[in-house]
């Protein structure tokens, strides 16, 4: 899918969090945006979405102005530490609860929950940050949308955690566009098509 941000800017109240923000994001390319926390990843990747609303700029889907909330929309997948899921569920009840309003894609849901061992009838309470993680990663990596937004999507990870999520990022790569928030971590940001980096709310592209 096709993302255009031009001249795009955010504020809360007086503060502007990004100005004057040019993103060029194509179909089927992956692209890492890295900068030190606070500087802006997480509202950019709000903006792509529609979560957020730009102060200023324009924002373009498939070359059409987009400016209304499209959060929900089934263009876009996002993973993130500030969306939780509905830990008074079970696992099983999470999933089917995601699809009734997600359509799935090719990746079957059943065998890719079976080999994160993770118990399907438990409820998501007594599930761990890292076990909670990978639930989130799975129900949107089995998600058939144009576009997967990742905030951070290591964060609280093991080391065969980490080995699972390079596993299913490749197998995304080229089928839809990706964009990844990442502190630098090499995980999130290997493999990436296009690098853009975030400084005191401006960003840069290195291709």
């Amino acid at each position: 899918m096709e993302i255009r941000l031009e001249q795009i800017g955010k504020r809360f109240n007086r503060k502007w969090i990004i100005r004057h923000v040019d993103m060029d994001l194509l179909p089927g390319k992956s692209y890492v945006i890295r900068g030190s926390n606070g500087s802006g990843k997480s509202t950019i990747l709000k903006l792509i979405s529609g979560y957020l609303t730009p102060s200023e700029g324009t924002r373009l889907i498939r070359g059409e102005k987009s400016d209304q909330l499209t959060a929900d929309h089934e263009d876009f997948t996002i993973v993130a530490p500030y969306l939780d899921l509905y830990t008074e569920m079970t696992l099983e009840e999470a999933i089917s609860f995601h699809f009734s309003f997600k359509q799935k894609n090719e990746i079957n849901v059943e065998s890719l929950f079976a080999d994160l061992n993770l118990p399907m009838h438990k409820s998501l309470k007594g599930f761990s940050s890292g076990m909670l993680q990978r639930v989130k990663l799975g129900l949107a990596f089995c998600t058939d949308s144009p576009c997967l937004l990742l905030d951070e999507p290591v964060m609280n990870l093991d080391e065969a955690g980490i080995q699972w999520f390079e596993t299913q990022l490749a197998l995304q790569r080229g089928k839809r566009t990706i964009v990844i928030a990442s502190n630098d971590t090499e995980s999130e940001i290997k493999g990436a098509e296009g690098t853009f980096f975030i400084d005191r709310g401006t960003v840069k592209k290195s291709s």
